[in-house]
């Protein structure tokens, strides 16, 4: 399971670790995959660092990794089971669009414009609730013919717009407010 989020304190790592800790524990580490989080070192990270040091059955399941190249992100997005992103705040969320771009089924906490990024296509999950969190995990991991359900619904539903039209809007639309 990818996900792509600077370590820090608004990205909610902390949940997600403890998710992942509840997971192993009630199925076992060996039904429970890997779970990849790329990002480099940012603010208020110390919290979920410290809960990742005191809970030795995470060791072997959570990797950090700060950077990558493009040609291996789109690798790791196109053959994970599926991504999650739960920040607790986002301006937009890119790692959802990118996702979906590259055929990744995203699970997203249903806050600010987090919904807006993944549309119809995204997984969704109360970002105040770690049992719904676990919920949706649990299902996403051991069902595998629900999980590529959801992932091709994903994938015929993701309404990803090219970078060029994203940059033609803005063009468009700054040359709009010019006197």
């Amino acid at each position: 399971v990818l996900c792509v989020a600077t370590l820090e304190g608004r990205k909610n790592h902390l949940l997600l670790f403890k998710a992942w800790h509840w997971l192993i524990e009630n199925h076992g580490a060996g039904a429970v995959p890997h779970l990849l989080c790329l990002g480099r070192a940012g603010w208020l990270f110390e919290e979920a660092e410290e809960y990742l040091r005191a809970n030795p059955s995470l060791h072997e399941k959570i990797l950090l990794v700060s950077s990558v190249t493009d040609a291996a992100l789109a690798t790791l997005y196109q053959n994970c089971l599926f991504s999650v992103f739960n920040s607790l705040y986002e301006g937009w969320g890119l790692p959802i669009t990118e996702s979906l771009s590259f055929g990744a089924l995203p699970l997203v906490a249903s806050n600010t414009s987090l919904t807006e990024a993944g549309g119809e296509a995204a997984v969704y999950f109360r970002g105040d609730d770690p049992a719904d969190l676990q919920e949706k995990l649990e299902r996403l991991i051991l069902d595998k013919t629900y999980r590529e359900k959801l992932r091709d619904h994903a994938r015929t539903t993701a309404q990803i717009r090219p970078w060029s039209s994203v940059a033609d809007e803005m063009l468009r639309r700054a040359l709009e407010t010019q006197p």
